[in-house]
């Protein structure tokens, strides 16, 4: 708390705190992994990863993709205090703009 002039209280303890900019990222390379997977595979591509690859016959596909993405957000932002998570989250996110790199390879060599 913060007392601010004429003897006026300024509380902000009911603020939360800002989401990192490294979970952030993660979500949108996560979408975006979604959405040029979905291209590739509207091309004629397959899914590499087996365990994603088998719920396309089921028409789970996006559901169990957004699910994880989401799982993998929300167990972050409990333990985004972690260094671990912090260090381990900057791998993933290389990870997964190299991937969005690949997509766009290869989607532009299916496309043109």
């Amino acid at each position: 708390m913060e007392t601010v002039g004429n003897g006026v209280v300024y509380d902000q303890s009911h603020m939360r705190e800002s989401v990192p900019d490294w979970l952030t990222v993660y979500g949108f390379l996560g979408i975006s992994d979604l959405a040029f997977t979905l291209v590739a595979l509207q091309l004629g591509a397959r899914e590499a990863n087996p365990f994603l690859a088998h719920y396309i016959d089921f028409g789970l596909f996006e559901f169990v993709k957004i699910s994880l993405t989401l799982l993998v957000l929300c167990i972050c932002y409990r333990f985004r205090h972690s260094q671990t998570i912090v260090n381990v989250m900057a791998v993933a996110n290389t990870f997964m703009a190299t991937l969005i790199v690949y997509h766009v390879s290869c989607l532009s060599l299916l496309v043109f």
